[in-house]
């Protein structure tokens, strides 16, 4: 099982590399985010001739802490909202 982790949550994005859920180690972009067109797969050497198959390809988004934020306390605005009506009636 391969497994890369990239974190863009931080100024300076980070990729961690797992195998088999063992760390092979992470790189740190220190002069610049990389601009991201799409996602390949290839062999260690640039070629496209790699062994064995891939399945359940995923490739999500985690939410920045802010955005946590905001959407919490939205939620939360909605919650004392709704209780102030209520006790109202």
């Amino acid at each position: 099982t391969a497994k890369i982790v990239l974190d863009t949550t931080q100024p300076q994005w980070n990729v961690t590399y797992y195998y088999d859920g063992t760390d092979l180690g992470s790189y740190t972009y220190t002069s610049g985010n990389p601009t991201i067109n799409g996602v390949s797969i290839n062999a260690h050497d640039g070629t496209d001739a790699i062994a064995g198959s891939f399945g359940n390809f995923q490739l999500a988004t985690v939410p920045e802490p802010a955005s946590l934020a905001l959407a919490a306390g939205g939620g939360l605005l909605l919650l004392v909202s709704r209780r102030r009506r209520q006790a109202r009636a």
